[in-house]
């Protein structure tokens, strides 16, 4: 099985976290807050966490599951590295 972190590498993660990536996010948050209202929200394969900070900004507790460990060190508190290929783990 390919390891997901080797897929989506460390440049792949900076890079979804340039300008244009983050105004893309940023719409998509603001959609989401109007059309829903959420007050918690979970971005599952979130990348570097550009839709987790979008709606942090906009009042949403949001949190996000990167199968890439390279993710993880752009929001460690909001990130959690899971490969979701893998049975979860109970708590």
């Amino acid at each position: 099985m390919q390891v997901i972190s080797d897929v989506y590498g460390a440049q792949y993660q900076a890079d979804s976290l340039q300008d244009a990536g983050i105004a893309a996010f940023d719409v998509i948050a603001d959609e989401l807050v109007k059309m829903f209202q959420p007050k918690t929200a979970m971005d599952v394969g979130c990348g570097g966490g550009a839709l987790i900070r979008g709606l942090l900004a906009r009042g949403v507790d949001a949190y996000g599951i990167e199968g890439s460990s390279h993710a993880k060190q752009y929001m460690p508190d909001r990130i959690e590295t899971l490969d979701l290929r893998e049975r979860f783990p109970s708590r």
